[in-house]
C-alpha cells in the first residue's frame, strides 16, 4: 500500500456537505476519472450501504468528519474484508491500494446510536402518592420488565401490579434495542425520583410523598431532525387516594426546578447507549 499526497485538482468534486467523502480509482495514482462515495443520512448510521465500485488500484479521502471510517473490501459485496480508513488519514490523501466494494459509516453512531441525540424529558403536574418506601425509580424498572420487549412497550395491556398491589404502571414506547429500552427506563426512573416532594405523615397514612403520575423521553436525533425512540410511564396508586395535585400557587417551573442540576446527565450509559443532551420539560395539562 503506498501513500502519497495529492493536490485537491486530481480528486473530483464533491459535495461539502456529505459527512465523507471517498473516491474509488481503477488505477494506482488516483488518476480520475473515479467513484465518489458518500454517507446518506437517511440510513441508519449515516451509511453509504456496500457500494460495489469494480476493481479499483487507489482510493482517495476527501475529507472525512469524525467519527466516520470507510471499510475496502476485496469483493464486490462487502464481505471479503481488507482495510479501514477512519479519521486519521489525512483529507487529500492517495493510496494504492485494490479492493472491489466500499462501506463508509459513522462508528460513532453504530457504538451509540445517540450519540448524535438530545433527549426530551416531559413530566406531568399532577402527583399521584405513594409510600417513602416504594421506588419509583424500581417501579418502573417493573413496569419494563413486564410490558416492554426489545424494541417497544405494550400500551394496551392492563395495569400492572407492585409489591402492595397499590402502585400501578402502564408503559408504552418505541426504540432500536434492549440497550435502548434500558437506557431510557433509567433516565425516567431518575427523573421521577428527582420531584418526588410533600413527604408528610397523615391521620389515615404514614410517610407518604408524591410523585409525578405520568413522564416521557423522546430522542431526537439532532442532525437529522427527526424523533428515533419514545418511551411513556403512567402512574396510578389504587389504595392512597390523598392528594394529587401541586401545591396551590406551585407552577410547572418552580416544579422543575426542584430536579438537580445535571441529574440526567449523570444516568449511565448502557452498553455505549447514552445520550449527547438533555431537556426537561413540565406538562401543565397532564
Amino acid at each position: 500500500m503506498r501513500l502519497q499526497l495529492f493536490s485537491a485538482s486530481l480528486f473530483l468534486s464533491a459535495a461539502v456537505q456529505a459527512a465523507i467523502d471517498f473516491q474509488t480509482f481503477p488505477v494506482m495514482g488516483c488518476v480520475p476519472p473515479g467513484r465518489t462515495i458518500q454517507s446518506d443520512q437517511a440510513n441508519a448510521f449515516d451509511s453509504s450501504g456496500c457500494v460495489n465500485t469494480g476493481i479499483f488500484q487507489s482510493v482517495g479521502v476527501v475529507s472525512m468528519d469524525p467519527g466516520f471510517v470507510c471499510n475496502i473490501y476485496l469483493d464486490t459485496a462487502c464481505q471479503k474484508f481488507f482495510q479501514v480508513f477512519d479519521g486519521s488519514t489525512p483529507p487529500q490523501t492517495c493510496i494504492n491500494i485494490v479492493g472491489q466494494s466500499v462501506s463508509c459509516f459513522n462508528q460513532q453512531l453504530f457504538n451509540n446510536p445517540y450519540a448524535e441525540s438530545l433527549a426530551q424529558v416531559t413530566i406531568g403536574q399532577n402527583r399521584v402518592v405513594s409510600r417513602e418506601e416504594d421506588s419509583i425509580a424500581d417501579l418502573v424498572q417493573f413496569g419494563k420488565s413486564e410490558a416492554c420487549t426489545d424494541t417497544g412497550c405494550d400500551s394496551d395491556s392492563i395495569f400492572l401490579k407492585f409489591d402492595t398491589e397499590c402502585l400501578e404502571v402502564v408503559m408504552s414506547g418505541s426504540f432500536g434495542s434492549a440497550n435502548e429500552r434500558d437506557y431510557l427506563a433509567n433516565v425516567l426512573g431518575a427523573a421521577l425520583s428527582g420531584v418526588v416532594t410533600n413527604q408528610r405523615s397523615t391521620v389515615s397514612f404514614e410517610n407518604i410523598r408524591d410523585t409525578p403520575d405520568f413522564a416521557t423521553i423522546d430522542i431526537f436525533d439532532t442532525a437529522k431532525q427527526s424523533k428515533i425512540a419514545t418511551m411513556s410511564v403512567f402512574i396510578n396508586n389504587s389504595c392512597l387516594k390523598d392528594t394529587s395535585t401541586l401545591p396551590v400557587g406551585e407552577t410547572c417551573d418552580q416544579f422543575l426546578s426542584l430536579i438537580p442540576p445535571n441529574l440526567l446527565e449523570a444516568v449511565p450509559a448502557v452498553s455505549g447507549v447514552v445520550s449527547s443532551s438533555f431537556q426537561i420539560n413540565c406538562d401543565p395539562t397532564r
